[in-house]
């Protein structure tokens, strides 16, 4: 058995949930159409609401990757079909989730994001504007 699969079936949990008035309680994204996860067609948990069987249940977390929702796999499904899955799962739904979350923050962290152009590009393109229009109204000015 490989590494990757022993830590798939280590990291493995079902767990059963009642709907209930506030309903499972937890938001999903991802799916083959629309990738939480750049290349990665996964549906995974995205949001755990305060109120809800989730929160209740309190072993479903941020990050947990889905792949079952009463026996009916999620690897590889369109947004919607997974939606839709548990739109009609029942009162009672039992789901099962790969917990991989530092696996899950470090894919969903990225690349720092730019607050702008470095100044190392800014000033140069600066100086080269000021420079062009300062040649352009000589040129205007003292050349007939």
């Amino acid at each position: 058995m490989s590494e990757k699969t022993e830590l798939a079936t280590e990291n493995r949990l079902t767990l059963t949930l009642e709907r209930g008035n506030k309903g499972l309680g937890f938001n999903i994204k991802g799916g083959s159409d629309a990738p939480f996860i750049t290349g990665d067609s996964g549906v995974f948990v995205s949001k755990i609401k305060k109120e809800g069987a989730a929160a209740n249940d309190g072993r479903l977390k941020v990050g947990d990757r889905i792949i079952e929702v009463n026996g009916k796999n999620l690897e590889n499904v369109q947004h919607s079909v997974a939606v839709d899955t548990f739109l009609n799962a029942g009162e009672v739904v039992t789901i099962t989730v790969l917990q991989h979350n530092e696996f899950f923050r470090e894919k969903r962290k990225g690349p720092e994001k730019s607050r702008g152009f470095p100044y190392h590009v800014v000033i140069p393109m600066a100086f080269g504007v000021a420079l062009a229009g300062a040649i352009y109204l000589f040129r205007s000015r003292y050349l007939v």
